[in-house]
């Protein structure tokens, strides 16, 4: 999947909205304010020009003087000129204009000068409202899936493997736990007890009067920082979804429509033993087996643009945490006993080759470059949202993947080509969660402002095996033996947009906010004063308490995969080859959240406390390899007591699956007994 494609879709769609939207709404009431006046000034034969300029005043006249200083005589001209003054420091112009006495006083007129600006029928609507969220999802995905092939269930085969498996991930749980920041660590699964912890963690900071913690902006990989314009290779899949690292895929026969169209993809000795896929034929029959294989996958996307606005007043203390935790914990104890009496070939065995990784992103960035200056066309009308207390805008996603399988299988037909491919599954999770918000142009809130984008992620993968491989045939083909090949991957970003600048609270700004609380209308030139942000229509949130903003993504893969693998290739095959995996489990964890804020101007009364954390750790809690070559005779020997030769379908209680190779030979259904 590629994840980071989607999620900037998603960013430039929400971002781009926002923008369409404001600068639709404020073009479309200014345009509408400028054709009126263009009218009254065509009617009259004046250049418009002379009625698109700002509010303006007369210097030294009232708004009536021209009707006293110019006597009416019909049929008279003169040659006026008007001298206006603008209020935003702009330079007095002259601007002469021939015209006829009687039009040039009804044009004044009809233009309804006030005191220093012109006044249309705007209004100012007050209604209780805000557009709070409180978003909790848990997504849960549990597989228990044992399967058994060729089981004889009284040669004691289930004991060969000593692992306990609920123990061993109950201990990697621990060491998961007890790397895990203690202060940072939420109790609970559900948004409220997420939302107290948020509170009483960011309280605590405050009141400690220590610094605190900030992480460097940038990409970070197994917590190493990466120069800027530099990415780690993490997306390991090629084009036909193969892993890089993994085993190679599982041979197969060759068919006779690829025979016949010159195509081969039988099996080759390679130069180290291995069989793999190429491009030359195999004689001989050969035993496959591909046991494991696992996926586990969460990902998740947050947009959060509820608080996209122009401007921001936070009248309290201002608390932001951003914090990415990632962990990897595998186990992979192997035992691996190899033998064969072939034409000397040797057998290829690979142990470990688990790849554990961690990419973490933080970016802080301001909306555009440039400053922000819409006066002169925001604040003519004003929609005013009120909440009376607090205001919640909480997101809390929770996936989980739980994979559990113990596999036995038996491999001893030696006549037939016998591949065997067990319990390669997958759990995903997807989710993709947009809040575009209501496009306020001013928010305001009178208490605290609680702020927190979170992710933690956490893959944990036991994959101990138990196998055993042996080739009598005198003209045996390569053994090739895979154990681990796991691949753990967290990758994590939290980006938020806003304008890292805060001003203070001025007399200006109270008494602007007292106007937003109790006047009948706001002139725009108080919003001018103290702001270029804003629509013609000031779309305005007024939140009379605190405000938490809450963006809290956490997910866990749990692959429990312990396998118990045999092979026996009788002395009466030809040219017997042999391949067996038993690890390439994946688990991952993609997860982002996009946090917009105000892309122009913030004022904060109180106090700022902005906090960023990352841990990233990959624990290995075991990988202890142990690696037999013995005498295939004697490995032989060992391998046939574990081998039913009744020729017949076990009926046990414990309910083990088994087909035999006579079975297989005649036709018989592979995976009837595979899927249990």
């Amino acid at each position: 999947m590629y994840q980071p494609g989607v999620t900037e879709a998603i960013w430039h769609f929400a971002g781009y909205l926002h923008l369409a939207d404001e600068l639709a709404r404020a073009r479309i009431a200014y345009e509408d304010f400028l054709r009126e006046q263009n009218i009254t000034a065509e009617k009259f034969g004046v250049d418009p020009e002379l009625t698109s300029i700002e509010p303006i005043t007369f210097e030294g006249m009232g708004a009536n003087a021209p009707h006293d200083d110019l006597p009416y005589k019909p049929d008279a001209s003169y040659d006026v000129k008007i001298k206006i003054k603008h209020d935003a420091d702009v330079p007095a112009a002259d601007i002469p204009q021939p015209a006829q006495v009687d039009q040039v006083q009804e044009f004044l007129a009809s233009l309804n000068f006030g005191p220093g600006m012109v006044e249309p029928d705007y209004y100012l609507i007050r209604f209780e409202g805000g557009d709070q969220k409180w978003i909790e999802i848990h997504q849960s995905n549990h597989l228990f899936s044992s399967n058994y092939v060729n089981v004889v269930w009284e040669s004691g085969i289930a004991d060969l493997h000593a692992i306990d498996v609920e123990a061993s991930l109950a201990s990697m749980m621990r060491q998961a736990e007890e790397a895990f920041p203690e202060s940072y660590q939420p109790e609970g699964q559900t948004g409220s007890e997420i939302l107290d912890f948020f509170i009483g963690h960011q309280e605590e900071i405050a009141a400690s009067g220590e610094a605190p913690a900030q992480v460097v902006q940038g990409v970070y990989v197994d917590g190493v920082l990466q120069e800027e314009g530099v990415e780690v290779k993490l997306d390991l899949f090629d084009e036909d979804g193969h892993r890089e690292g993994a085993p190679p895929a599982m041979p197969r026969p060759l068919a006779d429509e690829e025979e016949e169209d010159g195509e081969d993809a039988s099996l080759t000795n390679a130069d180290a033993g291995a069989l793999e896929p190429v491009e030359m034929e195999y004689e001989g029959p050969y035993q496959a087996a591909a046991v494991g294989g696992k996926i586990a996958e969460n990902s998740a996307v947050i947009v959060d643009a509820n608080e996209a606005c122009g401007a921001m007043v936070v009248m309290g203390d201002w608390h932001v945490t951003n914090a990415i935790f990632q962990f990897n914990i595998y186990m992979d104890n192997d035992h691996v006993s190899v033998a064969g009496a072939g034409n000397g070939i040797g057998q290829l065995v690979k142990t470990g080759g688990n790849v554990a990784m961690n990419r973490a992103e933080l970016a802080d960035r301001a909306l555009f470059d440039d400053e922000i200056n819409n006066r002169g066309m925001t604040g003519f009308n004003w929609e005013i949202e009120t909440v009376h207390g607090d205001f919640y805008d909480v997101k809390t996603l929770f996936q989980e993947n739980h994979v559990s399988s113990t596999d036995i299988t038996v491999q001893s037909m030696s006549t037939a080509n016998y591949s065997l491919m067990v319990d390669h599954t997958g759990q995903y999770n997807l989710i993709s969660l947009s809040d575009l918000g209501s496009s306020y142009d001013l928010i305001v809130v009178m208490g605290d402002y609680h702020s927190a984008n979170y992710i933690k992620q956490i893959n944990i993968v036991e994959d101990s095996d138990y196998v055993m491989s042996a080739s009598m045939a005198a003209d045996g083909g390569g053994q090739s033996v895979y154990t681990g090949q796991n691949y753990l991957l967290n990758t994590a970003s939290i980006h938020s947009y806003r304008n890292g600048e805060y001003q203070d609270v001025t007399d200006e700004l109270e008494n602007f906010l007292d106007e937003v609380e109790n006047a009948n209308y706001i002139q725009p030139e108080t919003w001018w004063e103290i702001s270029g942000a804003g629509s013609t229509t000031m779309n305005v949130l007024y939140v009379t308490g605190d405000y938490y903003d809450i963006n809290y993504i956490c997910q866990k893969n749990v692959i429990a995969d312990v396998d118990t693998a045999l092979q026996i290739f009788s002395p009466d095959g030809e040219g017997g080859g042999q391949y067996l995996s038993t690890g390439a489990n994946t688990a991952v964890n993609y997860a982002s959240i996009y946090d917009f804020g105000s892309y122009s101007d913030q004022f904060l009364g109180g106090e700022m406390y902005e906090e960023s954390m990352l841990v990233q750790t990959s624990i290995v809690a075991g990988d202890d390899d142990e690696i037999q070559y013995g005498d295939a005779d004697e490995l032989a020997s060992e391998l046939v007591a574990f081998v039913d030769t009744s020729g017949g379908v076990s009926h046990d209680d414990d309910g083990g699956g088994f087909v035999s190779g006579a079975d297989i030979a005649s036709g018989g259904d592979v995976l009837g007994g595979v899927m249990t």
